[in-house]
């Protein structure tokens, strides 16, 4: 498995490409689409398809169609070892016509070989004609392709990619996909104190009849205890975890005051229950499962990616709602 840290590798320099070196021996073909889906790290989890673009539709660019290739959604990365044995890399790369235009955006097609970047095309946009590519890649251990969108408007979710006749030439054994690199993850939120802190908000909305939910944001080092005084009828506290719960009838404004407790001291606040027709009365602090699974999302992986939040640090800090409600449709 080849080392893939490469540094602030956007900012690399480009170098100059030698010629491609003949050979007595008959290089090898592999096309790019032998590599699999998961080898192609985008926004949207698009399956390749010959002939087809990231929305199993026909490959089309500029009024053309294409069979010899496949599509993928941008921004798009893909990591390939080749251990020496390449000879070139070669494609055209355009932007499909299933992508909708405001008529700005565009990608940029970047290459690195080795952590040295070799290639940066012009913005490629729709209706361009596709941008051939040309890459020597003797003695080369490492291919990273980068393609990342430029100007594009809010509401542009992603870019459909055309690879036209991507192959690599080679000798020996083949190039295979490789995992991007590993990120270095750190944390710059300060460490909570010992004592006790009651973190905002302070005020929470419900409807009459319906299931209040509400967890005292807190910080302090464990075991922690919570109270509270004047909780209106119907609604009842967990000491243990902070959770107040239950149903209230009448609509109205309901003064309750909190108290955290542990070891090294007592913290208390105000909190402000307001039932009516209202129920977003403060900025909802919460998470979204597009950029990171895209249309690959499943119930497990929700679960998963709540019991995390819910055991981290995140809950004593602010109130938090996961909510993934996203439709897709079947692309065939």
């Amino acid at each position: 498995m080849s080392d893939w840290y490469c540094g602030n590798m956007h900012n690399s320099k480009s170098i100059e490409q030698t010629p491609l070196k003949s050979s007595t021996q008959e290089p090898k073909i592999f096309r790019l689409e032998q590599l699999g889906s998961a080898c192609f790290h985008q926004r949207r989890r698009a399956q390749i398809h010959a002939g087809k673009n990231g929305y199993r539709q026909p490959l089309r660019v500029a009024g053309k169609s294409y069979k010899d290739g496949f599509g993928t959604i941008a921004p798009t990365s893909l990591y390939i070892s080749l251990d020496g044995n390449a000879q070139a890399f070669q494609a055209s790369i355009g932007i499909d016509e299933s992508t909708k235009s405001r008529g700005t955006e565009g990608v940029v097609f970047q290459a690195y070989c080795d952590c040295k970047r070799v290639v940066t095309s012009n913005k490629i946009t729709v209706r361009e004609n596709p941008f051939p590519i040309v890459i020597n890649l003797s003695g080369v251990k490492s291919l990273i392709i980068d393609i990342q969108i430029r100007d594009s408007s809010p509401l542009v979710e992603g870019i459909g990619i055309a690879w036209i006749n991507p192959l690599i030439t080679y000798f020996n054994d083949p190039p295979y996909g490789s995992s991007p690199p590993s990120e270095h993850f750190y944390i710059l939120t300060p460490k909570p104190a010992d004592a006790p802190r009651i973190n905002k908000p302070s005020i929470v909305g419900g409807k009459p009849h319906a299931t209040l939910l509400f967890k005292i944001p807190a910080t302090g080092k464990k075991p922690l205890k919570y109270y509270a005084e004047d909780l209106p009828s119907g609604l009842f506290i967990n000491t243990d975890t902070g959770l107040i719960k239950g149903e209230i009838k009448e609509r109205g404004d309901y003064r309750v005051r909190i108290y955290v407790v542990n070891e090294f001291g007592q913290a208390d606040g105000n909190l402000l229950i307001k039932i009516g027709d209202q129920i977003s009365l403060t900025p909802p602090m919460g998470w979204s499962s597009w950029h990171c699974f895209g249309d690959d999302v499943s119930d497990q992986k929700i679960r998963d990616t709540v019991n995390h939040l819910v055991a981290g640090s995140i809950p004593a800090r602010a109130a938090i709602l996961v909510n993934d409600l996203r439709k897709f449709w079947l692309l065939e």
